[in-house]
């Protein structure tokens, strides 16, 4: 692999108008592909060019493959790349490396919808050349009158308060490219490409009026074993690369989740069930970090309960899951 490298200059502005692609890695998304890809061509535009967007269908047995195919002969933009057998985020997101000249990247999970200013409000930070990496907001639209929900929007809630002074960037990202591939070990795709901005001398921003929906596991199994990969993540790159990450960082984290609590004193409940949960992840994480093959392991169980599709009201177009509509 080779070494990440400084694109940039710091105080560095640009006046050029960027181009950019975006990569989608998807495992049977077939509920919600359809409302992404709306979202993504209903994007407002204004210093950058869409070139193509190119979806990464990584051992799908649904109706994925089926359902980008048909919205190919609507917009040439639109690409499809395929792996037999499921291989995991990372190898996905290398293989369009493989095939792509992009210079700058937009990676966007398959399962969440974009506000219609999303990408403009993430790309417009490109203009300055010492910026190598911007993030979306996520929120989630799980009900969060539920516990599943709470927990939920509790931990994207912390991740955004946090990550407006320490960026920590999430589910919907763009990036310079100062790398070729990902070690194919990689568990945690997002941080280790933060690690190799970082590493390049460029800066991290956070965008927080860039908005991205999403829906999280509402089974205890699922949550949990989605917690432990990221924390597994995280492990992997500070050891790996002695790099820190923020979300392992308790006495950065504990300030925010405390003041949480207090002003919303009704919850305490639920807040005490979050932290146990969290507290669950992260032993378990370490332990097999450290003893088990949680290092080792690129591809983990679907999460069922969040494959269903996203809409949401009068901001993006309904989408039947198994039709196209264009």
């Amino acid at each position: 692999m080779e070494s990440p490298r400084l694109v940039g200059k710091r105080g560095n502005m640009t006046s050029q108008k960027l181009h950019f692609s975006v990569v989608i890695p998807v495992y049977n998304e077939a509920a919600n592909i359809g409302n992404l890809l709306t979202s993504l061509l209903n994007q407002t535009l204004t210093t950058v060019t869409l070139e193509e967007i190119v979806v990464v269908a990584s051992g799908c047995t649904d109706d994925t493959e089926a359902i980008v195919r048909r919205w190919q002969k609507k917009d040439r933009r639109l690409k499809l790349l395929t792996q037999t057998v499921r291989r995991g985020k990372t190898s996905a997101l290398n293989l369009f490396l493989n095939h792509s000249t992009a210079s700058l990247v937009a990676l966007v999970g398959g399962d969440v919808v974009l506000k219609h200013h999303t990408l403009d409000r993430l790309t417009t930070h490109f203009q300055d050349k010492t910026v190598g990496m911007v993030g979306a907001r996520i929120i989630p639209v799980n009900d969060k009158h539920s516990f599943w929900g709470f927990a939920h929007h509790t931990i994207w809630n912390l991740h955004d308060q946090v990550a407006r002074r320490h960026p920590r960037l999430g589910e919907v990202t763009v990036w310079r490219r100062v790398f070729d591939q990902l070690p194919a070990a990689t568990i945690c795709d997002e941080a280790t490409i933060e690690t190799f901005i970082l590493r390049a001398g460029l800066r991290l921003v956070y965008e927080p009026k860039a908005i991205a929906y999403n829906r999280g596991p509402e089974k205890f199994s699922e949550y949990l074993s989605r917690r432990r990969s990221i924390h597994l993540g995280h492990l992997q790159i500070q050891k790996q690369w002695n790099q820190p990450v923020v979300s392992v960082q308790t006495r950065l984290l504990l300030p925010y989740f405390l003041h949480q609590i207090f002003s919303d004193r009704r919850h305490l409940i639920w807040y005490g069930g979050v932290l146990v949960l969290e507290l669950i992840a992260r032993v378990s994480a370490t332990i097999d970090y450290y003893w088990g093959k949680g290092k080792r392991q690129v591809v983990w169980p679907v999460a069922e309960s969040a494959k269903l599709p996203i809409t949401l009201k009068s901001k993006i177009r309904k989408v039947n899951a198994s039709q196209s509509t264009w």
